[in-house]
């Protein structure tokens, strides 16, 4: 396991980003969202403030349990995205395509897994994305984007910086360009798949990846029959072929 990152190195890794403007950094924490949400809620936090912990003592999957990894860097950035409410699922894009930057400076091949997972080429799990957004009078006041990296991860500041040089990258594109190159990140894309809903039922095909509003697609490989958001999905599995 990596050892903890100190002050020193959060600083000087953080030089030239815009994002990390604001910065608490804590051995252990309950989870990195509950205390950016905290920090946004009583003390204002703006857009770029960044949360890190070294170690959470209950980090949970999108819908609770287990991630399905131990999680060695956890982090959550505060954003006020240029982002439509209808649109806001293309945050999780963002987070997605942001661990992959993260786990490939580190040194880990992973690919996106819709919604929240980075995966090797052996489906195995090295880190989560999630995307928690606030809204208010039909608008995003804020999101809190928060990704987690495996113990896996032997060197944590080379995996921040991506991470944070991505997510402030993506955030100057529009929607349809960060969908596009989630398209070619995506490891389901073209693969068939069965999503489970909720609260009940199912839907197949092969997956077409998300569009620019982050709708799932599933279709026959000649035109998407249906699109589901985000949160109507329980999980994506891969069916057998053939």
């Amino acid at each position: 396991m990596s050892s903890a990152l100190s002050e020193g190195e959060v600083a000087r890794a953080l030089e030239g980003l815009s994002l990390g403007n604001a910065v608490q950094h804590y051995p252990v924490a309950l989870t990195t969202t509950s205390v950016a949400l905290g920090w946004l809620r009583q003390r204002g936090a703006g857009h770029g403030s960044l949360v890190i912990a070294d170690t959470e003592i209950s980090p949970t999957a999108r819908l609770g349990g287990d991630l399905g990894f131990e999680v060695g860097l956890a982090l959550s950035i505060i954003l006020e995205p240029p982002v439509a409410v209808d649109h806001q699922d293309i945050l999780w894009a963002h987070g997605l395509l942001a661990l992959s930057a993260g786990l490939a400076a580190a040194g880990i091949a992973a690919r996106p897994w819709w919604p929240e997972f980075g995966v090797d080429a052996a489906k195995a799990k090295h880190g989560s994305a999630h995307a928690s957004t606030q809204l208010s009078a039909n608008k995003i006041e804020s999101t809190i984007l928060t990704l987690r990296f495996s113990t896996d991860v032997a060197s944590r500041i080379d995996a921040l910086v991506a991470a944070l040089a991505r997510i402030e990258e993506l955030m100057s594109r529009p929607p349809a360009e960060v969908a596009d190159e989630y398209r070619s990140a995506c490891v389901l894309v073209g693969e068939p798949v069965t999503v489970r809903l909720m609260p009940s039922g199912s839907s197949g095909g092969l997956a077409s990846s998300i569009d620019e509003r982050g709708g799932f697609g599933v279709g026959d490989g000649k035109a998407t029959m249906a699109r589901h958001a985000i949160d109507q999905i329980r999980s994506i599995g891969l069916r057998q072929k053939g």
